[in-house]
């Protein structure tokens, strides 16, 4: 899967390492600088299975407070999706905050708290992909009252309802539907 990556950054030194891009946080580590503020823009094609086409928007900052540093995040995802009933495609706008705690060193293995920044650089991109996935709903509906496909005949109920039969019958009773229509 390819990304397209725009990133954009006050003092920092940013780093293109295939289609990732890396924060050089030696700076902030060493006390040098207290915030780096960051906007990052990638393509979301792809990101999920759900996902056509659209794009994700990331503006924050990565904060030191004396050894503890914090990234904070606005999220912002344009894009265009597939309905999970009605299989029509339409525009959505997805909105969210993230936080995170990050370190470059882990007193404790077992802690999952922190994201941990190796050699003094953080793929923001991957950061922001992830969140993105753990944020976005199971499945995207058009519409609060869709009523999806007919379960027979796969015409989209939206559009115009359909003339297939509505009972469900049991497949395993379905034999004797057959013989009380022959008496």
């Amino acid at each position: 899967m390819t990304k397209a990556v725009t990133l954009y950054i006050m003092k920092c030194t940013v780093q293109r390492i295939g289609e990732d891009m890396i924060l050089d946080l030696v700076g902030l580590l060493g006390g040098a600088e207290l915030s780096i503020p960051f906007n990052c823009s990638i393509k979301a094609d792809g990101l999920s299975p759900d996902i056509m086409s659209g794009t994700a928007n990331a503006e924050g900052n990565i904060r030191n407070f004396s050894g503890y540093i914090l990234l904070n995040a606005d999220i912002k995802l344009k894009a265009q999706v597939i309905c999970a009933r009605c299989g029509n495609d339409f525009d959505t706008v997805f909105s969210f905050s993230t936080e995170q705690k990050l370190t470059n060193k882990l007193e404790n293995q077992e802690n999952d708290e922190f994201l941990i920044i190796e050699n003094g650089s953080f793929d923001i991109t991957e950061y922001v992909s992830e969140s993105i996935l753990l944020e976005l709903p199971s499945k995207f509906i058009c519409k609060d009252d869709c009523k999806g496909l007919c379960l027979k005949c796969g015409k989209n109920l939206n559009d115009s309802l359909c003339s297939c039969d509505k009972r469900d019958i049991d497949p395993r009773l379905a034999v004797l539907s057959d013989y009380f229509k022959e008496k």
